[in-house]
């Protein structure tokens, strides 16, 4: 089956697992991927999926670089602050994965309304910090830290999401882009 990014209906990935509507579920777009809120018919809950772009699928370092954040993702992914990662799998050339859907927003659409109290950003401080922590311990930086890649469940519970761009500091990845803002110098 063809995924078009173009039509207004339903898609089904994975033989039928996994069903949205790319004109109607997308929730973000970014450089290295789409995603989706799409209803996994397996287990009947709404997960967020993540595809690459169809741009993207004919360049082989594209792709590569989003299977290394499949694989990243999958290894930090048992931290109780890393998004829950459910399944990954291929769509016409085009990989794409499954993580936990989170519907508490992000830190960047907080930091957008009233101020954080010192505790609110204490405990959030102390969530991600671990997650960065876990990634340290095995040698990897995630490159993409920012508020927009810090997400929530409805408990305000804070999660690290979004490893497109880490570091595997034994040397298995020459990062490139990244949002220009958060990067050092």
């Amino acid at each position: 089956m063809s995924f078009s990014e173009s039509e207004s209906q339903n898609r089904f990935l994975k033989d039928g697992r996994y069903r949205f509507d790319p004109n109607k579920d997308r929730i973000n777009f970014g450089g290295e991927g789409t995603i989706y809120r799409a209803y996994d018919q397996n287990v009947n809950r709404y997960v967020a999926l993540k595809m690459l772009p169809s741009n993207f699928a004919s360049d082989p370092k594209r792709v590569e670089r989003f299977k290394r954040e499949i694989k990243t993702h999958q290894l930090f992914e048992s931290h109780i602050h890393v998004v829950d990662f459910f399944d990954q799998s291929e769509e016409g050339g085009r990989p794409f994965f499954v993580m936990r859907l989170l519907e508490g927003g992000s830190l960047r659409d907080k930091l957008s309304g009233e101020p954080l109290s010192i505790q609110q950003a204490f405990v959030i401080f102390q969530q991600i910090a671990s997650a960065v922590m876990a990634m340290h311990h095995k040698n990897y930086v995630h490159l993409d830290l920012k508020p927009a890649n810090i997400l929530f469940d409805v408990q305000e519970k804070a999660y690290l999401s979004d490893f497109g761009l880490a570091l595997d500091l034994n040397g298995n990845l020459v990062p490139s882009g990244g949002t220009p803002e958060y990067q050092s110098p």
